[in-house]
């Protein structure tokens, strides 16, 4: 139906904002580009006059986000989000005596999004995450307590579990922020160190935000500050006391065994990490890890059979060999993945 105003731009405003939303993921402002997309929106016509050229009419565009999009924007920083949107709108818009005057956020009444428990693709992002079979963790914590990320990142490593801890895996020269947002949109988990200045750091909570608004599982770890808000659902690991190494255990089962979306892409992890053991010790610590797994697929047995032939730290760690023939003639449940 024609606009008895004879207004042009708000039956083009689908194409304009999807043009939005595709630059925006061009320049990786996922959370702003997911924002968008989720929304809907209503048009105010010609509400706005250009003080120097009173033919020329403006419209106000206003974007209802849903409560899980709309908690990961920056609240701080929301008329620079939403002024953004304009210029860019605007720009866009190529008819005579119409203008984008004005774009607004709100918080839409519509319920969130539920979960899935299908994780991203493996190749999104998967230059800040190396292998691309590892389970994917994203470490938020305060900048105090970075060695301790950094321990405990490196204890996951060895047991198939790539993580992104910000003050380490940020090259000096990208963008901060969006590198964040880049892993945020990435990550198959995250663990929230909780020490008593967590809730501290604005960044922290906006972190915790990131993954409640995807339905991302949380792992909190108890260190010194108790599970608040969003996450006091979440069942906390304790960190005093609790070394790297069994921390990163306790992930591990938390991603088999509490976290439904999560168990196979850890099983595949593991399995991959036991073919890249690089010491006898890790293939036999790997391999005790892999006899607790219940019901791991055909083409995981598989590969776990053929890991001696191509890797002699396997083939050479004494008895892993006669446990893996073990572990591959044991009767399987039929794999819920």
């Amino acid at each position: 139906m024609s606009d008895p105003f004879g207004y042009e731009v708000p039956s083009k405003l689908d194409k304009l904002i999807a043009v939005v939303i595709a630059h925006a993921r061009q320049k990786e402002e996922i959370l702003l580009a997911e924002a968008l997309a989720a929304s809907t929106y209503t048009v105010e016509e010609g509400v706005y006059v250009r003080t120097w050229d009173r033919d020329v009419e403006g419209h106000a565009v206003h974007f209802l986000v849903p409560p899980d999009h709309f908690m990961l924007l920056d609240i701080d920083n929301l008329t620079d989000l939403e002024d953004l949107v304009e210029a860019r709108l605007d720009r866009l818009v190529k008819v005579r005596n119409e203008f984008i005057g004005d774009v607004t956020f709100e918080v839409s009444e519509a319920p969130s999004t539920p979960a899935t428990g299908v994780l991203p693709s493996r190749e999104v992002a998967s230059d800040l995450w190396g292998d691309t079979e590892f389970l994917r963790l994203f470490i938020t914590h305060k900048s105090e307590d970075k060695e301790r990320a950094t321990e405990i990142r490196d204890a996951c490593q060895k047991l198939g579990i790539a993580c992104f801890v910000a003050h380490e895996d940020i090259e000096p020269t990208a963008e901060w922020q969006t590198e964040i947002e880049r892993a945020l949109h990435s990550m198959d988990v995250l663990l929230a160190l909780l020490t008593p200045e967590f809730h501290e750091s604005p960044w922290t909570d906006q972190e915790v935000g990131a993954a409640v608004g995807r339905q991302v599982p949380v792992i909190p770890v108890r260190s010194g500050c108790d599970p608040y808000g969003f996450i006091g659902k979440y069942q906390a690991i304790q960190g005093h006391g609790v070394t790297p190494s069994a921390l990163a255990g306790q992930v591990v089962a938390a991603c088999l065994d509490r976290f439904a979306g999560t168990k196979a892409q850890m099983k595949t992890a593991l399995v991959a990490r036991f073919e890249q053991a690089e010491s006898w010790s890790t293939a036999k610590k790997l391999m005790g890890m892999l006899e607790t797994v219940d019901a791991l697929p055909a083409e995981l047995l598989d590969r776990v059979a053929a890991a001696p032939a191509g890797n002699s730290q396997i083939a050479e760690a004494w008895g892993v060999p006669e446990r893996i023939a073990t572990l591959v003639e044991r009767p399987h449940q039929a794999s819920d993945q």
